[in-house]
């Protein structure tokens, strides 16, 4: 009776030995916790890809069948090829390929969902931009006093000179140098980068200003190039970055327009 009393007692886990499991177990989950997490963030940036690979394939489409880039409503407009569902019908806001995994933005977002479209390309006046040199169109010569949008007429294709190096979409932000601050990013619906005369040029503190940006994918943003290609670029090279190779990307003419940096 003692003798199986005894091996009962062996079978059993004493409290030391669990505590040691557990800890065992906790240092395992510490250890393979940042593998997953790569991972994650992997897995959301292949499928933010996707969703700009289909959003540029049907770009490309509309471009074949009206031979202009679309212009403000550059969602709408290709979502005819690729029919995605409505998050919301009040705001127009679409859902399926235009949200991004990676997009933790809260409130009701503009009707492209989580991405921007390349409207007027390096800039200093968003909204009334007498040379656009996005895709969004402007009408040439063009008065800004007169208020009309920087959209009255579309791009044509012919005047996009290097597709494989022009931005079309991407994870919705623009970059603004307003007043005393300097770069704030905003989600928005388009992808631009806009500089405004007379603000300071930005520094190292701006880093602190891109953390929404940032959070989206491990500081790089999802792009798609006009020919159809998409790239994984960083915050810095996309809204910082002032050499002439990071500057032309934006313009459809494939010129940096450095003119058109703070002064």
């Amino acid at each position: 009776m003692k003798i199986i009393t005894r091996l009962k007692t062996r079978l059993g886990f004493t409290l030391v030995e669990l505590l040691v499991v557990i800890a065992l177990i906790a240092v395992l989950a510490s250890m393979l916790l940042p593998t997953l997490n790569r991972a994650t963030r992997s897995a959301r940036s292949a499928r933010c890809k996707s969703n700009l690979r289909q959003q540029g394939l049907a770009l490309n489409l509309y471009l074949i069948d009206q031979s202009v880039y679309p212009v403000s409503s550059w969602s709408q407009l290709i979502n005819a090829y690729i029919d995605q569902p409505y998050r919301n019908m009040k705001f127009g806001e679409l859902s399926g390929v235009f949200d991004c995994p990676g997009d933790r933005s809260t409130g009701p977002r503009f009707a492209s969902g989580s991405y921007g479209y390349n409207t007027v390309g390096l800039t200093t006046n968003y909204y009334y931009d007498t040379l656009a040199l996005g895709l969004g169109g402007i009408e040439p010569g063009i008065d800004p006093s007169s208020r009309v949008p920087f959209f009255a007429h579309p791009t044509p294709d012919s005047d996009v000179k290097v597709p494989s190096d022009m931005i079309a979409l991407g994870d919705g932000f623009s970059s603004l140098s307003v007043g005393t601050n300097l770069f704030h990013i905003h989600h928005n619906g388009t992808l631009t980068r806009q500089h405004m005369r007379g603000s300071p040029a930005p520094s190292d503190d701006w880093v602190g200003e891109s953390d929404p940006v940032r959070l989206r994918h491990s500081g790089r943003l999802s792009i798609d190039f006009c020919d159809g290609h998409v790239e994984s670029i960083t915050v810095e090279s996309l809204f910082v970055d002032n050499s002439d190779q990071a500057l032309r990307r934006w313009n459809k003419d494939n010129q940096p327009h450095r003119e058109r940096l703070l002064e």
